[in-house]
């Protein structure tokens, strides 16, 4: 398995559904988003002749103030500059995570079934990978507690706001089961929500008030419980909404695990291209210049500042992404998929989708790449190549994880179509 499914992220006019983030929603109008290129245009050549200002151990101070800031507004209280690390893509900050903590052979608990990414980057890194079994409200205490006393695992990840692949959300209690659980037996546990829509703002739908970043984060629920004994490690992200092409994540912890973590960075910047370095010092700037609302702009008689509500721009993005979702849960419904099962999601960026029994979803995908359509097979979602259900049985995995966030209106119709096809080719041939 390749890093971040990334052999299904094909090139040419082949549409995909496998990847892992939004498109950014398309919602800005030509002339908008042309202001918005100019400004972070200059803004890069700012930052390309500041670095030493984003070469701080930690990243873009100011950025990461604004940051602090907007935790503290929304009640996650502590989270100072000093607790953050800012890298370029969740795939950086996961991975350097890992590197961190995780060595060869060490066992990392995981949700069933789970992120295909995390998963990917999990196996490169040699570590042996236990799913621990879980139902829609998140990890079922009881197999959590008797996987840790066999697998005594280096760390357990989660993505309990919008699990990936699933999108469900876990409730109140489970959240603090893990947290005591994890407390009790002194093992650290990451917290990715980079598969969220993003921080800071109202959750995706009212019917789901746990849903809301402000109210359901392990960190916030440690200081409300005053568990003081349990480590997490969060892992955010502007990654699905804000610039997708200019990525900015940050990984939230304790001041020495910040410092440690800037040290591996910084010794791990020694072998990669000045390029890559030069580019994230100017996403982050830029990434900055939008939250504040003041974006340079170039008129041609001279330079002017526009104005910016990222918030705006922010819940736009998110009413597109529902739109999508609906009408693929609409398109779900056709007689094409009659046969199969939908899993509705809580929020994030994903259908998980059940198939017909006994159809594997990496043979339906085999036949759709055929058509020019690609998704997230379900074999990718399970710690092992077979794949386990909820309460550890091995089954022949049947579902795939489908990306509504990452293709406009015209080309989701088409691509669900054409995947449809295919599994009605399949259906009736096998007398389904």
């Amino acid at each position: 398995m390749e890093v971040w499914g990334s052999r299904l992220e094909c090139t040419g006019d082949i549409i995909s559904f496998a990847g892992k983030n939004g498109d950014g929603g398309n919602q800005l109008d030509r002339a908008e988003l042309e202001k918005l290129l100019d400004g972070i245009e200059r803004l890069e050549c700012e930052a390309q002749e500041d670095g030493g200002a984003t070469a701080a151990a930690g990243g873009y101070l100011p950025l990461r103030k604004w940051l602090s800031e907007a935790y503290e507004a929304i009640g996650e209280h502590g989270i100072g500059p000093e607790r953050m690390l800012l890298t370029g893509s969740a795939e950086e900050a996961l991975g350097l995570l890992l590197r961190a903590v995780v060595k060869l052979g060490d066992a990392v608990l995981v949700e069933t079934p789970a992120s295909p990414e995390a998963l990917a980057l999990l196996q490169e890194r040699g570590a042996v990978i236990v799913p621990v079994a879980c139902d829609r409200d998140g990890m079922l205490p009881d197999h959590l507690r008797e996987v840790i006393r066999i697998a005594k695992p280096a760390l357990v990840y989660v993505t309990p706001q919008y699990s990936n692949p699933s999108g469900t959300v876990w409730s109140r209690m489970r959240r603090l089961a893990l947290l005591d659980i994890c407390d009790r037996y002194g093992i650290p546990i990451v917290e990715d929500d980079s598969a969220g829509i993003v921080p800071f703002v109202e959750p995706m739908e009212p019917d789901y008030p746990e849903s809301s970043y402000k109210t359901s984060s392990l960190y916030r629920l440690c200081q409300e419980e005053q568990l003081t004994g349990a480590k997490v490690i969060g892992i955010a992200s502007f990654e699905s909404t804000l610039c997708p092409s200019r990525p900015v994540s940050w990984i939230i912890s304790d001041p020495l695990m910040i410092m440690e973590l800037s040290i591996m960075e910084s010794q791990n910047e020694k072998a990669v291209l000045k390029k890559q370095q030069d580019q994230d010092v100017k996403n982050q700037h830029a990434l900055y210049a939008l939250l504040t609302g003041r974006v340079n702009r170039d008129t041609g008689d001279g330079e002017e500042i526009c104005s910016f509500s990222w918030r705006r721009f922010v819940l736009s993005v998110k009413a597109s992404y529902m739109a999508r979702r609906t009408l693929m849960l609409e398109l779900l419904q056709g007689s094409d998929w009659e046969e199969c099962d939908v899993q509705h999601p809580g929020g994030g960026l994903y259908l998980w989708v059940s198939l017909p029994s006994g159809l594997s979803s990496e043979a339906l995908k085999r036949a759709a790449m055929l058509k020019g359509v690609t998704f997230m097979p379900g074999s990718f979602c399970y710690a092992t190549s077979t794949g386990i259900d909820s309460f550890g049985d091995e089954i022949i995995n049947e579902s795939i994880r489908l990306n509504y966030a990452a293709q406009s209106e015209d080309r989701l119709r088409r691509g669900m179509t054409l995947i449809g096809e295919a599994l009605s080719e399949f259906t009736a041939r096998s007398g389904y």
